[in-house]
């Protein structure tokens, strides 16, 4: 299925350049132990995202900085009020199939179901109350079918 332009982030090998350029920045900061807030405020400004410093000293641990700055690079997800059972069950296709941009469709998910823990769904579905290899399909109808519960 096609998506929509808005689910379909494109992002310039410059602007993931750049991006590396100022965490190289950050973190070379870091080691001298200057002060790297101002820093890290422009780069979230630029990002759209909200990284603080603790992010910058450990996420060499879970990924490079090449794909620090890839996901970083990404825009920010939004709230899509008219999206469709279909364009969800092929984002979770997509995440499924370990697509590049696969944090970029997980906070689409998240921001366009109400369902509290959604990658859970995906990642870990039996702890959800799903079969071990649930489809597709199954992932979005137990996340449009969740209801909170009032206290």
């Amino acid at each position: 299925m096609e998506l929509r332009p808005i689910f379909t982030p494109t992002i310039t090998p410059e602007r993931i350049q750049l991006i590396e350029v100022r965490i190289r920045e950050i973190e070379d900061a870091l080691e001298k132990a200057i002060d790297v807030d101002h820093l890290i405020a422009r780069f979230n400004e630029f990002t759209g995202k909200a990284y603080d410093k603790y992010y910058f000293q450990t996420y060499w641990s879970a990924q490079s900085r090449e794909e620090f700055a890839t996901d970083a690079a990404l825009p920010v997800a939004v709230k899509v009020a008219d999206i469709t059972k279909e364009e969800l069950i092929e984002i979770v296709d997509r995440i499924l199939a370990g697509d590049s941009h696969t944090l970029f469709f997980l906070e689409i998910l998240r921001i366009n179901t109400t369902y509290p823990r959604v990658s859970n769904l995906i990642f870990w579905p039996t702890k959800e109350g799903l079969a071990a290899s649930p489809t597709s399909e199954d992932i979005v109808n137990a996340a449009l079918s969740y209801k909170a519960t009032s206290l």
